[in-house]
């Protein structure tokens, strides 16, 4: 769907930018008429240039809109997936209960830690105490 609209609004995009250029190409044979000369070329070619480049470009702004809201939820409805797949992946947790002999690594208490320098209690007499 993404790459339909986007092809869609492209087009629309070119089609208006080739009308501007053409508008720029016209500009220099044009201004060597003489102004009345100007006008009657300018009102007998260009008489219905405004409605329908008005509604190219409108379509070419309300496609460009639509690739992009495609897009954006294409690339979110993937992150989702990933998330989802990611999610999967993962081990879930345990609820049996394991032999009293073995331990995991969830399990295991850290070992116990030197008490660090400079951190003494009130009387700096107090011992290190487990958790």
């Amino acid at each position: 769907m993404s790459a339909w609209v986007g092809s869609v609004s492209v087009f629309l995009l070119g089609l208006a930018s080739g009308v501007s250029f053409s508008h720029l190409l016209q500009l220099g044979p044009k201004k060597t008429l003489p102004p009345e000369q100007f006008l009657a070329v300018q009102q007998v070619l260009l008489r219905n240039y405004g409605a329908v480049i008005g509604g190219l470009e409108a379509a070419a702004l309300i496609s460009t809109l639509a690739w992009t809201v495609t897009y954006l939820g294409e690339a979110r409805s993937a992150h989702s997936r990933q998330r989802r797949i990611r999610l999967c992946k993962e081990p879930a947790a345990s609820t049996e209960k394991e032999p009293a002999g073995s331990a995991t690594k969830q399990e295991t208490k850290p070992k116990k830690k030197d008490k660090p320098k400079g951190i003494q209690g009130k009387t700096g007499t107090e011992s290190w105490d487990e958790d």
